[in-house]
């Protein structure tokens, strides 16, 4: 501009007047300097405490995402699971209805030739199959007939009842001309095999199958065989749900310190599958005669 002129210091220009004195200039760029310097400083701090900021955010992700559990893969539950079910002492697998469409479900798309069918002669029995089995077996017979009765209504009503197995060709989908089948229903033709009278109880316990700790409910004599802790219940005029939460407490108060944490996780809605319809009280537990892997 006319009577300006420009120097430039250090990449820094300045605008000064073509007549200025030596010590005027002198003054001027003593100002110039210390204002730079003030701005180089506030630079600095806000570079400082920037600096300080990423650091603690950084620290507080690294703590966040250490605290942020390890996703764990669903447990994939085998196809007999949606049932009652139990590894017998021989090492056999019984199944049984959960209510009338479990029932139907069991008896028409599961049982085989080769099978054993279940059933209590009681209203409100399930049915049961015994899977690959023969009248050789008859201690796991015996059991599944126990288990039959102790999952009927035999368990609310706190009474025995007795149990039989019939081959599955006599088990028979649709009844005779003029009668009706309820859903779940079944006609058996030709002679039951009794298994006479069993008053109910049901155990429950922790068992290994195909590498999964699962729980597992039946008769005393094939849980206890067949898991690490077992704990045995009787009927009693309670809830079901009051119950879980004691059947829960039991459970993890008899596992290890490696199992304990995984059953105290678990929902009471795990614990409420394995047990009858109603309530029972605990009469027994112990040590299975499976071993912890």
């Amino acid at each position: 501009r006319p009577g300006l002129m420009t120097i430039t210091i250090l990449g820094n220009t300045f605008e000064v007047e073509e007549n200025i004195g030596a010590m005027k200039l002198s003054s001027r760029l003593f100002v110039e300097a210390k204002a730079m310097e003030s701005r180089v400083r506030a630079i600095e701090a806000a570079e400082t405490r920037l600096r300080g900021e990423v650091d603690h955010i950084g620290k507080k992700l690294s703590t966040s995402l250490e605290q942020v559990p390890a996703l764990k893969t669903k447990e994939i539950p085998l196809w007999f699971e949606r049932y009652r079910w139990f590894i017998t002492s021989d090492g056999l697998l019984a199944i049984g209805g959960r209510d009338s469409h479990s029932n139907s479900s069991v008896v028409r798309k599961h049982t085989k030739k080769g099978d054993l069918v279940f059933h209590a002669e009681i209203v409100g029995s399930p049915f049961f199959i015994l899977k690959n089995a023969s009248e050789m077996n008859k201690d796991s017979i015996r059991e599944v007939g126990w288990s039959v009765v102790s999952f009927s209504r035999a368990w609310r009503e706190q009474v025995g009842s007795n149990a039989y197995w019939v081959k599955p060709d006599q088990v028979k989908a649709s009844a005779p001309s003029g009668m009706y089948l309820p859903k779940g229903s079944f006609m058996i033709e030709g002679r039951k095999n009794s298994l006479g009278s069993f008053f109910p109880e049901i155990a429950v316990g922790v068992c290994r199958v195909e590498n999964r700790y699962v729980l597992m409910s039946g008769p005393k004599s094939a849980i206890s065989n067949n898991s690490i802790i077992y704990v045995l219940l009787s009927p009693e005029r309670s809830k079901v749900s009051d119950t879980a939460k004691k059947l829960k407490a039991k459970i993890v108060s008899l596992l290890d310190d490696q199992l304990a944490p995984v059953y105290e996780a678990k929902s009471l809605d795990d614990f409420v599958r394995v047990l009858p319809a109603t309530g029972g009280k605990i009469i027994d537990s112990g040590s299975g005669a499976q071993k912890l892997s």
